[in-house]
This record gives C-alpha cells, sequence and structure tokens, in this order.
C-alpha cells in the first residue's frame, strides 16, 4: 500500500512539474462540493481546466495478466510458462525463423505463441500450417499449430489492424494479455477519475504509466474494441475495414462528462519520455484551449487511429452484405 501511494505522489509530481515548466500556474488538492479534491487546477494563458492524476502500473497489469494467462492455459491445454516462469510474466524474443511470416502482405497485427526450443524444424511446421490461414484471417480468427503426435507447437491469433505498416506483425501474446489487463486497469481509473470531477469545468484525467504498450490500451479502453466494419471500404488488400464496438468508455455517450484523457510515460530523469492526447469526438473544447492541451499532453508520437478508421469511404446499404 505504501509503495502504491508513493508511485501515485511521483506520478501527480511528473505532471506538476512538466505543467509548470510548460508555464501553467498550478493550485494543488482543490477543494470539490463532494467533499473530495481534484489533483490539479491549472491555468495559461487565460484558459483553465482541472487535471485528476492517475498511477497505471506495469507491475499490477503483469500480475493480472499472469493470472489470465495462467487460466487460459489451463483451459485450452497449450503451454502455460516458459521454463518455469508464468507466461505472460516473461518476455522473449519471437523466434527468427517466425518472423518469416511478417512478409505476409497484410496490415494486420497477430497474437504468437510458441513452444520454447522446438526447433527450427518445428517452426518450419507451423509456418506452413498457418500461412495460409493468415493471408485470410479475420480479427479473433485463432489457429493452433501441431506436430506429426499432435502436440501444439504454437497458435496465432488476428488481434486487428496494424498501425503505420503494410505487412503483417507478429507480437508476442503475452504482450497483448498485458495489453488487455492494462486496458482493464485504465477503465477503473477512469471511472474512478469521473467521480472526482469538477462540476462546471473542463476536466482532463491525466494517467501516468511505466510500459509504452499503454497507449494502446488506454486507446482501446476509451474508443472500444477493434471490430469489423461492413460499413467502410476495406483499405486496399483487405476484405474488411475495421471500426471500433460498443464497449468503450466514451461509447454510445458513456460517462458524457468525461472530453479529454491524456497519457505520459514517466522517465527516471522525471520528466515524460511520451505524451499522448485523446479529445472525445464531437468534444465541446474551443480552439484556444484544444492548442493548449495538445501543447501539453501531445508530443505527436502515436496515431489515435488506424488508417482505415480514419479515412475509409462507407459502403452503400447494399454493398455492406458480409461475404
Amino acid at each position: 500500500m505504501i509503495s502504491a501511494r508513493a508511485d501515485a505522489l511521483m506520478a501527480e509530481l511528473l505532471v506538476a512539474s512538466h505543467l509548470r515548466r510548460a508555464g501553467c500556474e498550478l493550485a494543488l488538492d482543490v477543494p470539490l462540493p463532494s467533499g473530495s479534491s481534484a489533483d490539479l487546477a491549472v491555468a495559461r494563458d487565460g484558459q483553465r481546466f482541472h487535471a485528476h492524476v492517475k498511477w497505471l502500473s506495469s507491475r499490477a497489469t503483469v500480475r493480472a495478466a499472469t493470472r489470465a494467462g495462467r487460466g487460459a492455459a489451463a483451459r485450452d491445454g497449450a503451454v502455460g510458462s516458459v521454463d518455469g516462469a508464468p507466461i505472460a510474466s516473461t518476455l522473449r524474443p519471437i523466434p527468427r525463423v517466425l518472423r518469416e511470416l511478417e512478409s505476409i502482405p497484410r496490415a494486420i497485427e497477430v497474437a504468437v505463441r510458441w513452444k520454447p526450443g522446438a526447433g527450427c524444424a518445428a517452426f518450419r511446421r507451423m509456418i506452413r500450417q498457418v500461412e495460409p490461414f493468415l493471408r485470410s484471417a479475420r480479427v479473433s480468427d485463432e489457429r493452433v499449430a501441431r506436430n506429426a503426435a499432435g502436440e501444439e507447437i504454437g497458435r496465432v491469433r488476428v488481434v486487428g489492424p496494424r498501425r503505420g505498416g503494410s505487412s503483417l506483425r507478429l507480437v508476442d501474446e503475452r504482450r497483448i494479455e498485458r495489453r488487455a489487463a492494462a486496458a482493464a486497469r485504465a477503465d477503473r481509473l477512469l471511472r474512478k477519475a469521473l467521480a472526482q470531477f469538477m462540476p462546471k469545468s473542463l476536466n482532463v484525467i491525466v494517467i501516468v504509466g511505466d510500459d509504452p504498450e499503454q497507449a494502446n490500451a488506454i486507446d482501446l479502453t476509451l474508443r472500444g474494441s477493434i471490430v469489423e466494419d461492413w460499413s467502410r471500404f476495406p483499405p486496399r488488400g483487405e476484405r474488411v475495414a475495421h471500426g471500433r464496438a460498443d464497449d468503450g468508455f466514451w461509447s454510445r455517450g458513456r460517462a458524457s462528462a468525461s472530453t479529454a484523457v491524456a497519457w505520459m510515460l514517466a522517465s527516471s530523469a522525471g520528466r515524460p519520455r511520451r505524451r499522448m492526447l485523446w479529445l472525445r469526438d464531437g468534444a465541446k473544447v474551443g480552439p484556444s484551449m484544444r492548442a493548449l492541451l495538445g501543447e501539453l499532453f501531445d508530443d505527436g508520437c502515436g496515431s489515435r487511429d488506424s488508417p482505415d478508421e480514419r479515412s475509409a469511404p462507407r459502403r452503400s446499404r447494399a454493398e455492406r452484405r458480409e461475404p
């Protein structure tokens, strides 16, 4: 408990120091009508907002993902550990031979699990079994590769569209498990912050974390899971476009008081290594405030949308039929 509180205080210090360096005036622990308090009241250039700082620990998400990994392994009979370490607690380089699958010209992200020490011949067998599948598989489709005795060599699962590339990208399944655990934790933090909002003010939730993968997790939490969208034309080379499910924190008008969420990647130097800002679609944020939030909370290093979500034209009703 003491360690968690210390991490939370360090997160608040990082955000406050960053805002002070940016020329903002700050007030700390601002009382709310409910009796609780907002972490920061921020003012600059005539613009004012309240910030609510939350710490997203990778240690906690790894523990949660490890529990999920053990459960999944027990259910499907797959390898649940690597040299005795739980599946989600140890990340290892993907075998080079399996990387050959990344030559498939599809801009998708694929989770991969493999049996450690299986050897090149076994991995070649795995490639032969999963390559045809990956050329046409859709989101959430999964294929298990087995040896001649029927034992599992590994498995692949389509996660969603890949950002910033034109070919397939393999990701260790344990990293995807961590992402899911981080998304669940981020959702709880967002809901906790929502209950601490200052009435009649712009409230910004600032999540500080220590793992670059958290940016993807927060994006999924806010905007919803990735699903196939048959109302849009797919990008070139794909059969279907992708959109978002209605399970996000902001989906279907949920959490209507929430307008802006930021994420900062902490560093040992006491400055954020990366910053990313999400503004709700249709948010009533004036241009001056929008510019200020962008300057303070977004370094432009990440995209909040995949290409086909941003620009894919919509199909007519007659064209939406799934083949």
